[in-house]
């Protein structure tokens, strides 16, 4: 392992140090004895004296092998340095826990009668301060005698790695998560400096071993100086107690693996700052004193399976990220906590809110005052039983959050209207509103007003009938201004429409993707002249919808300007333009399980399409008697990728059809059992050819004994049910 850290480095490190010395912890840790700070400071002269002198023997010990041994011991003794800070700091917070435990109580008196009960501590310290003091003078005073010089060579060249080091060297050290268990790491324990200790995955597709447990003799050697200790994505299952012996700790990651519990003595690593628990699937609880963990910043829980929160959470001040709050049944009240973090930022997910009993510990959960926080995740379980529609409504309006919001996510709320707050036009940083699973509302809110809302996903409203202007907000501003993206899924809808704007631009005028899916119900199409920047509609399932609403070509042009894309998928009655051809600039169709569109295909006029590059064709039943496909004219001499899927009665590809399409560099063809041949014509220009469960054309294509073979053999990729050939 190549050493980390060289001169450069150390001198940030030892300025890191300065930090620490001059802390307020450490200062009111030894109010009572003044011996420590004394040596404390002598300490960070005599480090200061040797920060001057790194820039020198930085260069030197290229060429000097002896201030190379010095640079090295200098090392060693800011580590031990940084090491004596650490257990500082530790015993600083675990006193602090201790005493904020015993408060009130006659331990707390006892503790207050007893001014030397940490004298062990203090000595302990006194004499490694003393060692580390008399091994700096010894290297400082070798500075003569080396040549070693003050501030000079401030722009050194950069620091060659030095050679392999032995383990009672090695700080940082990373480990490939193959197949190897992570139990045979137990020579972890002899390396006693061990600073950083991290689990790197052999490629996107990790190949886990044996599944088990840690050994309890893997972190009790390295518990005096570790740091960082990240396991995300290994093998582990289970931690054992031991990891409370890893107290210079700061970040913990346990990130996808299958732990299913956390060790109480984790509570017991007072200077952990990060601890990262995202995708254990299997955890179902953090230990009952995770409030002991006064020092932790960061809490990441998304993606576990946890049933309620710790109790006392209201006691990490210093938390600024918590992914999730979970409510448990009886529980409700402790949303009252997060009143007391108030440094909390990023995303917060609150779920389980259907447990809340009192509105007022939502009001004492203070989310409007968190200014920093720019997610709001707001759930009401799938499974909640509760009609109390007013209840609900009330509970959603306590939980107002700050106007710096945005995005905002609203699951299962069961109230039958949104508060006024959802869509308060105040929110001017709102970019992303999710509304899903709602299904007692009957209207939207007037998400219109919102100045910066870029996307708009709508989903599992099944008591939402009709969209019209309410949607939209005020007559005097134009609504949506600002919104890109808008998602309605699985939804109730009957039908939409928008006529209070003067002119139907002014409604989505920057729209550029619409998603409609699994919208049953709605038997009318896009709304008329909405969508003037509209580049991609992903239709499906809708099986009611008949067309949209142009009647000629012109007005096809003139109401979808923008359009790129077009994806459609099982709506037998579309038409989309209401049997007239598409979008002059369209670039890319892809038409599946849609009868009635492919019954009408000749009058696409899709060589009308200069633009169109990529087609793709699926599921269809060809006509009785027509028996090859394309039909002559059908397709553009422009396209650049086909693509034709489950044509069941398809015999043979239209060799006059296939003869213009020069431009053709990929051809996918998949489930076509009755396809015999290749057209002769039409596939010089391809790079890219692949067949999946065709049998009888998969014969034909067989690399020097197939029929078809001389057709196919200039392609420069082949690939056949899966394999390249």
């Amino acid at each position: 392992m190549a050493e980390l850290v060289g001169g450069a480095l150390l001198s940030g490190f030892i300025n890191v140090l300065f930090e620490r010395l001059a802390s307020k912890e450490v200062l009111s840790l030894f109010q009572g004895n003044k011996a420590i700070p004394k040596l404390l400071k002598e300490l960070e002269i005599k480090l200061r004296s040797a920060n001057k002198l790194l820039n020198d023997a930085e260069v030197k010990q290229l060429t000097d092998e002896d201030v190379k041994k010095w640079l090295d011991d200098v090392k060693e003794v800011v580590y031990e340095a940084d090491h004596v800070m650490d257990k500082i700091n530790t015993e600083a917070l675990r006193r602090k826990v201790e005493e904020d435990e015993q408060s009130g109580s006659m331990a707390r008196k006892f503790f207050n009668l007893l001014p030397n009960l940490y004298s062990a501590f203090d000595n302990t310290v006194k004499s490694e301060i003393k060692e580390i003091l008399v091994a700096l003078d010894l290297l400082l005073g070798r500075k003569d005698e080396l040549g070693l010089r003050e501030g000079v060579h401030q722009n050194r060249p950069q620091r060659l790695p030095a050679p392999m080091v032995d383990a009672c060297k090695t700080r940082h050290l990373s480990y490939r998560k193959d197949n190897e268990d992570i139990a045979k790491l137990q020579g972890l324990s002899k390396i006693k400096c061990l600073r950083t200790l991290l689990a790197l995955p052999l490629s996107q597709v990790s190949t886990y071993g044996s599944k088990g447990p840690i050994p309890h003799e893997l972190f009790q050697g390295v518990g005096g100086c570790l740091k960082v200790l990240s396991l995300s994505q290994s093998s582990i299952i289970e931690l054992p107690d031991s990891i409370g012996d890893l107290k210079h700790l700061r970040y913990l990651d346990l990130s996808n693996t299958e732990v299913q519990e956390i060790p109480s003595s984790v509570c017991t690593l007072y200077n952990l700052q990060t601890l990262l628990l995202f995708g254990c699937e299997k955890l179902t609880q953090l230990p009952t004193n995770t409030c002991s963990l006064i020092n932790l910043r960061h809490l990441e829980i998304s993606c576990t399976s946890l049933k309620e929160m710790p109790p006392q959470m209201c006691k990490l001040k210093n938390l600024q990220t918590l992914s999730d709050f979970v409510l448990r049944e009886n529980g409700g009240s402790r949303i009252k906590e997060l009143g007391e973090l108030k440094s909390l930022q990023g995303s917060l997910h609150i779920s389980g809110l259907e447990n809340v009993v009192d509105v007022g510990d939502v009001l004492h959960a203070d989310l409007k005052n968190k200014e920093c926080l720019t997610r709001l995740t707001l759930e009401w379980k799938h499974d909640s039983i509760s009609n109390d529609s007013t209840k609900e409504n009330e509970v959603l309006t306590a939980l107002e959050p700050h106007k710096m919001l945005k995005k905002l996510g609203i699951y299962g709320y069961r109230g039958t209207m949104f508060p006024d707050w959802v869509a308060c036009k105040s929110f001017n940083d709102m970019v992303e509103v999710s509304l899903y699973n709602c299904k007692n509302c009957c209207l939207l809110p007037p998400l219109g007003q919102l100045p910066s809302l870029g996307e708009l996903n709508i989903s599992f409203m099944d008591g939402l009938e009709s969209i019209g202007d309410e949607f939209c907000g005020t007559p005097s501003t134009t609504p949506f201004p600002s919104l890109e993206k808008l998602h309605i899924l699985y939804m109730g809808l009957e039908r939409w429409s928008f006529t209070g704007a003067e002119q139907a631009r002014e409604i989505f005028p920057h729209l550029n993707t619409l998603q409609v899916w699994s919208c049953d119900k709605l038997n009318v199409g896009l709304p008329a002249g909405c969508f003037p920047s509209l580049e991609t509609i992903d239709i499906r399932n809708c099986r009611k919808m008949v067309s949209a609403i142009p009647t000629s070509q012109a007005e096809i042009d003139s109401a979808y300007p923008s359009l790129k894309s077009i994806e459609s998928y099982d709506c037998p009655r579309l038409e989309l333009f209401s049997g007239m051809g598409f979008p002059s600039n369209l670039k890319e169709l892809e038409v599946r399980g849609c009868e009635m569109l492919i019954a009408n295909r000749m009058k696409w006029d899709l060589q009308r399409l200069s633009s169109l590059q990529s087609l793709e064709l699926y599921g269809f039943e060809i006509e009785e008697g027509v028996d090859s496909f394309p039909e002559e004219g059908l397709l553009p001499s422009t396209l650049t990728s086909l693509t034709i899927f489950d044509f069941e009665n398809l015999k043979t590809l239209n060799g006059k059809s296939f003869h213009n399409l020069t431009s053709l560099q990929q051809l996918q063809i998949s489930s076509c059992k009755e396809l015999q041949c290749l057209p002769e014509e039409g596939l010089l220009s391809l790079a890219r050819l692949e067949i999946n469960h065709s049998p009888l054309l998969k014969q034909q294509c067989q690399r020097g004994t197939g029929e078809d073979w001389p057709k196919i053999q200039h392609i420069p990729y082949i690939l056949i049910d899966g394999e390249e050939i």
